[in-house]
């Protein structure tokens, strides 16, 4: 998330500074990255992207960070009107030791932070 800062300064300011007044926010991509499975719904959903067809394309997408014992979940983040923007499959490499792993960068519209203690942020 990146907040722009706009400068602006009154006319009848007596000092000759710009007050710095938070502008508008910029929701960047968020990146996920997975070893390869045996599951069609990226690529469904990859697809319904292409077509256009926004009553499916747009979800609601929800990352759960686990604790490092895997208790239970740390903080989870909840990504409304998501969507896939790029997609990077593996690299097939049969000399290579490296799983095969994919890449899906989604794009989103409002973002909401839950902590384990079930405060959330918008």
């Amino acid at each position: 998330m990146e907040i722009n800062v706009a400068e602006y300064r009154d006319s009848d300011e007596g000092d000759n500074t710009l007050r710095k007044i938070a502008g508008t926010c910029e929701l960047l991509g968020i990146t996920l990255k997975r070893e390869v499975i045996e599951s069609e719904i990226i690529y469904h959903w990859l697809q319904e992207v292409r077509t256009g067809d926004r009553d499916n394309a747009l979800r609601t997408v929800s990352i759960h960070l686990q604790a490092e014992d895997r208790s239970g979940s740390v903080q989870s983040r909840w990504l409304s009107g998501a969507r896939p923007i790029k997609y990077t499959g593996p690299a097939l490499n049969a000399n290579g030791t490296d799983m095969a792993a994919e890449e899906l960068v989604l794009a989103y519209e409002s973002l909401r932070l839950v902590l384990n203690s079930g405060n959330y942020s918008d």
